[in-house]
């Protein structure tokens, strides 16, 4: 696992930084062609091994930009395989999301291992959240043989401004047991349930990601859920082993129940 605290050029320097980090954490590059600005767009596809060293996770991310309306930013995609003769957007089993990025400076947040990328970039005022690859299953391998993630704030075609306000970072799409995408729920959405002050203390507590159906899906590898109260973005936190993580916003919000923290080690 390796993570770093770090600053960008743009949109498109970012996706090269998490090529390069997530090449030297178990990911292999399948598909690389670099886009420039305001002419081409970027696309990014890789196998990750898993912690196991012999899984297959499919990933990849396109860039987007239009100039004229001042838009760029990522489409990320999970998928089942790869197939060179197939374009982005026709790899197989592929699911889309997207985020909003900029073309200046971006300072971010990255932690990867062989099963998942997460990643967080400060826009100007806001925070912007992803997380693609493998999350934590409560079932075996033969049980839910390939329990990924792709989560990101917007729908594929939304190619959005960062300063639009309406979406969320905490739209949990995962892949169900049936093969089927889903978006999903997590719990908690809210802890405390009253502005109950903690005394200087944020618990971490792991994200579950579940259905009304009712359904207990598993939870995101090293995203917790963390308290607002007496809080702030880019805080950090110690749990009791020593484990550094940096606490993130939804986007612009600061209510008590908008706060996630990441693990940084």
């Amino acid at each position: 696992m390796s993570y770093q605290i770090s600053t960008a050029n743009d949109y498109l320097d970012l996706l090269v930084k998490v090529k390069s980090e997530a090449e030297a954490n178990g990911w292999t590059t399948l598909q690389w062609t670099p886009g420039s600005m305001g002419s081409s767009e970027s696309t990014w596809v890789a196998v990750g091994s898993g912690i196991s060293g012999s899984d297959q996770i499919y990933i990849g991310i396109q860039t987007y930009s239009n100039p004229s309306q001042d838009r760029y930013g990522w489409i990320i995609g999970v998928f089942t395989g790869y197939l060179g003769s197939n374009t982005f957007f026709t790899q197989p089993g592929g699911y889309y999301r997207a985020t909003p990025l900029w073309n200046h400076t971006t300072p971010y947040w990255l932690i990867v291992n062989a099963q998942r990328i997460s990643i967080a970039a400060k826009i100007s005022t806001v925070y912007v959240f992803g997380y693609f690859g493998k999350y934590l299953p409560y079932a075996t391998p033969g049980q839910y043989p390939y329990p990924v993630a792709c989560i990101a704030p917007l729908p594929s075609n939304s190619q959005a401004r960062w300063s639009d306000t309406s979406y969320t970072n905490y739209q949990w799409n995962i892949r169900g047991v049936d093969g089927g995408w889903r978006t999903v729920s997590s719990w908690p959405t809210s802890w405390p349930p009253t502005y109950i002050d903690t005394q200087g203390v944020w618990p971490l507590l792991p994200l579950i990601l579940w259905e009304s159906t009712p359904n207990i899906y598993g939870e995101l590898d090293g995203i917790l859920f963390t308290t607002g109260f007496n809080n702030s973005v880019e805080n950090t936190i110690t749990d009791s082993n020593g484990i550094v993580y940096v606490v993130l916003q939804d986007v612009y919000r600061t209510s008590i129940g908008s706060y996630v923290a990441m693990r940084l080690q």
